[in-house]
């Protein structure tokens, strides 16, 4: 579909038919499975998969579709948008807190569900060991899942600063994980 049918479905889904939030799920539903799976790091069972995709789209279509309704055409594609929504719901939901490309981890493979616990208590106590801005950037971005735009505004910062902001509090995270 082209960007302008995107568009269109997501105009008739706002408007709240039934059929229009089908075809929805419908269209998007082998993009949001697809970023489940790669979010996920490891592999799952179908199952666990149907699960994270209805998470998905519970967090597009709850209170009204208010997550969907945040979408911003003039600011990007809503696939691309729609498979950061499903890489967010995966990783809240799988226990991830940093994602894979800033990953406190390094090479090693994503925590299982069983040592999961013990691996956010030691990012807990890393976040907490942050300067209170890092942090704060940090949870803003990967905790609540907001935009760039949207940390940068809450912190009264512009991009660039945020992203430099992110960008020395995960170092400083990785430095700490290498130190014995």
């Amino acid at each position: 579909m082209s960007q302008e049918d995107d568009l269109r479905l997501l105009k008739d889904c706002l408007a709240g038919t039934s059929d229009a939030r089908d075809a929805f799920v419908r269209a998007f539903q082998g993009l949001v499975a697809s970023e489940v799976r790669r979010s996920a790091g490891r592999p799952l069972e179908n199952g666990r998969v149907d699960e994270l995709c209805q998470e998905v789209y519970l967090a597009l279509f709850e209170q009204d579709a208010r997550k969907l309704r945040q979408f911003d055409p003039a600011r990007g594609i809503l696939a691309a948008w729609i498979t950061r929504v499903a890489r967010q719901v995966a990783w809240k939901r799988l226990g991830h807190v940093i994602p894979e490309g800033s990953s406190l981890r390094g090479d090693r493979e994503a925590p299982s569900e069983e040592n999961g616990s013990e691996d956010r208590e030691r990012l807990r106590a890393s976040l907490a060991a942050l300067p209170p801005r890092q942090a704060l950037c940090l949870r803003l971005l990967y905790e609540r899942g907001l935009g760039a735009s949207e940390a940068a505004a809450l912190l009264g910062i512009s991009r660039q600063a945020l992203y430099e902001l992110k960008d020395r509090a995960l170092e400083r995270l990785r430095k700490s994980e290498s130190a014995p």
